[in-house]
C-alpha cells in the first residue's frame, strides 16, 4: 500500500530543492562573474589586456633594449674641472621595436607627461614583426616624459645610468644616476650583432605627442659632445685603469626579452687629460 506524504513534509522537500537549485545557480553566477573580472584585470606585469584585444590575444613581440659599450671618450677641462666625455647608445634587437607614447593614464610631476610602453602583437603568429600586419598592441605604464631644455625636445626619463669604477673595485668614483633620452633611430646596429631583418628607420620625432622608439636593428646614439654625456672626475682621482659602465633602462621601466644585456662596460686608462681605450674583457 502506497504511503501518502503529509502536506507539510512535501512543502519542506520542495523548499529544500529550490534552495539547493538557488545555491547552485548563485555559485555558477559567482564563478562566471569572477572569471570575467579576472580576465579583465591587468596581468601581473601591468600590460593592459582589456577592450577589443580580449577577442584574440596574439603573442606579444617583446623588444630588447641593449646597452652599447661607450666610445669616443676624452677629457674636457674647464678651469679646475675635468669631465670624462663619451658616446653612449641604446640598441634595439628584440622581437618588436622599443616604443613609448605619451598619454594621461597616470599622473606625473608638473610639466611632465605620462609615458606608456607600446608592445606589438604577432597577428599572423610567424614570430617576426611586420609593421603592415602586426598592428594590434598592448600598453603598460612605463614612467614619465620630460622636456629637456638644453636639447630642446622631449625625453623619456631614466633611460640610462653611467658610473666609473676603478679596475677591480666595487665602489664608483663618480656616477650619473639617470639620464633621459629621446628614443629614435640614429644608427644601425653593428653587423656582428647579426640582426637578420633589416627594418627601415621609423622613429625620429622627439616631441611629446608622437611615438618615440627604436626600430629593430637600430640604435639611439648620444654623441660625446651633447649635454649630459659626461661624468665629472674627482679632483684627486689618481691616474690608472678604470671601467666605464653604462646601464640602459636602469629602473626596469620597460618589459623586454632580456634584461641581462642592459649593462655594458668599457675599460680605459686615464692619465691626466689623456684617455686610452683598453680591451673590455679586463673589466668583466
Amino acid at each position: 500500500m502506497a504511503r501518502t506524504a503529509a502536506p507539510g513534509h512535501t512543502v519542506r522537500h520542495l523548499l529544500s530543492a529550490f534552495v539547493g537549485i538557488g545555491a547552485v545557480t548563485a555559485l555558477v553566477l559567482t564563478l562566471t562573474t569572477s572569471t570575467q573580472a579576472a580576465s579583465q584585470r591587468p596581468s601581473g606585469d601591468g600590460i593592459d589586456q582589456t577592450g577589443a584585444q580580449q577577442a584574440r590575444r596574439h603573442p606579444l613581440l617583446l623588444p630588447d633594449a641593449r646597452s652599447v659599450p661607450a666610445r669616443d671618450m676624452y677629457i674636457q677641462v674647464h678651469g679646475d674641472v675635468r669631465r670624462l666625455r663619451f658616446e653612449s647608445a641604446i640598441a634595439s634587437t628584440g622581437d618588436g621595436p622599443v616604443e613609448i607614447r605619451s598619454d594621461n593614464r597616470r599622473p606625473c610631476p608638473a610639466g611632465q607627461k605620462h609615458a606608456s610602453q607600446i608592445i606589438y602583437r604577432d597577428v599572423n603568429e610567424n614570430g617576426r614583426y611586420n609593421p603592415a600586419i602586426d598592428t594590434q598592441t598592448a600598453r603598460r605604464s612605463a614612467g614619465c616624459m620630460l622636456f629637456h631644455p638644453t636639447h630642446n625636445h622631449w625625453h623619456f626619463d631614466a633611460a640610462a645610468r653611467y658610473a666609473l669604477y676603478p679596475l677591480h673595485k666595487d665602489r664608483a668614483v663618480t656616477k650619473h644616476k639617470k639620464a633621459s633620452f629621446c628614443f629614435r633611430d640614429s644608427r644601425r646596429t653593428p653587423p656582428a650583432w647579426d640582426v637578420t631583418t633589416r627594418y627601415a628607420a621609423r622613429y625620429g620625432a622627439c616631441d611629446r605627442d608622437n611615438p618615440q622608439g627604436i626600430s629593430i636593428g637600430w640604435a639611439d646614439v648620444y654623441q660625446a659632445f651633447l649635454p649630459g654625456q659626461s661624468l665629472r672626475l674627482p679632483n684627486r682621482m689618481p691616474n690608472g685603469r678604470y671601467c666605464l659602465r653604462v646601464a640602459v633602462d636602469p629602473l626596469r621601466s620597460l618589459i623586454e626579452t632580456d634584461d641581462r644585456n642592459n649593462r655594458s662596460v668599457q675599460a680605459l686608462r686615464i692619465r691626466g687629460t689623456r684617455v686610452e681605450r683598453l680591451a673590455r674583457r679586463i673589466c668583466r
